[in-house]
């Protein structure tokens, strides 16, 4: 399992740097928890991901070269509500 929390790198308020390191760091208890909880036997492949998943565009590198070494890949967004 991997995780994708390139859309961290810019914080835009409301969200605050520790916020968002907070969630990365959850993720990464998560991504812990589900590799010790399931047994899953490896692709050699790369996996693709789809070009877009409901309201978010994968990364180009990730629909054409796919992601290596993963069996489920996740997407972790921030988006804050401004209304």
């Amino acid at each position: 399992m991997t995780l994708n929390t390139s859309s961290f790198g810019t914080v835009v308020a409301p969200a605050t740097a520790a916020i968002l390191s907070l969630i990365s760091n959850v993720m990464a208890v998560i991504q812990q928890f589900v590799k010790l909880r399931f047994k899953v036997y490896s692709e050699q492949a790369n996996i693709i991901a789809p070009t877009t998943c409901v309201d978010y565009t994968s990364p180009a590198v990730d629909t054409s070269s796919g992601i290596a070494n993963s069996d489920l890949h996740i997407y972790v967004l921030y988006q804050s509500n401004t209304s």
